[in-house]
């Protein structure tokens, strides 16, 4: 049998221990025919438990005992014979520890990759604060080899940062080796814009096609 009927178990047994008078009252017969509704937990067991509560139990909005409902199943998994749900929840309680693991993962690269477009930013800002209407050669090969180190925070998205850069950087040493110290005018705008890009959208698809040096 699945978790479901663990659960529905648990209900009945916290209920029974609890809330006597739902037998008395005859209440109790209620409560088992709305746990064996095929639609009980298609909102989520959560709600369902909620609504449950709400109209049998207290007859009123208020919150349940979720943890004396868990202690209910934990203790029917240690004392009832139960080998199939015991089974079945380890499997659930497996996959749902690696979807929990895949979204740490997931969540931990978003980080990453928000720290390195920061970090890109920040590079390209201070280089711009620094140099407005020219630059050396040697200064800009410098900034763009620090920009590089940070890209592999960008995981496979910044790889066309990665390759913009590549390229920025062969031109640079292209024109170190034919002895150009520095880069001005219409030349020095072309580099201004492929920074200024860099620095709002490192991870812009088609980055490099978009920047002509």
């Amino acid at each position: 049998m699945p978790p479901l009927v663990l659960y529905r178990r648990a209900i009945l047994s916290y209920l029974n221990k609890w809330y006597p008078e739902l037998e008395e009252n005859g209440s109790f017969r209620e409560v088992r025919d709305f746990l064996e509704d095929e639609g009980f937990g298609e909102s989520g067991l959560v709600e369902g438990t909620k609504k449950l509560f709400k109209e049998l139990v207290f007859k009123e909005e208020r919150c349940y005992d979720k943890l004396g409902i868990l202690q209910e199943a934990v203790r029917i998994l240690n004392e009832e014979s139960v080998e199939v749900e015991r089974d079945e929840l380890r499997n659930r309680v497996s996959k749902l520890c690696q979807f929990i693991g895949d979204k740490v993962d997931l969540a931990e690269g978003v980080v990453l990759q928000k720290s390195g477009k920061q970090s890109v930013a920040r590079l390209v800002q201070d280089f711009q604060k620094k140099y407005h209407e020219s630059a050396n050669v040697f200064d800009l090969l410098r900034v763009v080899q620090r920009i590089e180190k940070e890209t592999d925070l960008l995981g496979i998205d910044g790889d066309g940062l990665r390759e913009t850069l590549r390229k920025m950087r062969l031109n640079l040493i292209t024109l170190r080796d034919a002895n150009q110290k520095r880069i001005t005018g219409d030349e020095w705008l072309k580099w201004s814009e492929a920074f200024d890009l860099i620095r709002k959208n490192p991870l812009m698809q088609n980055l490099s096609e978009n920047i002509k040096l």
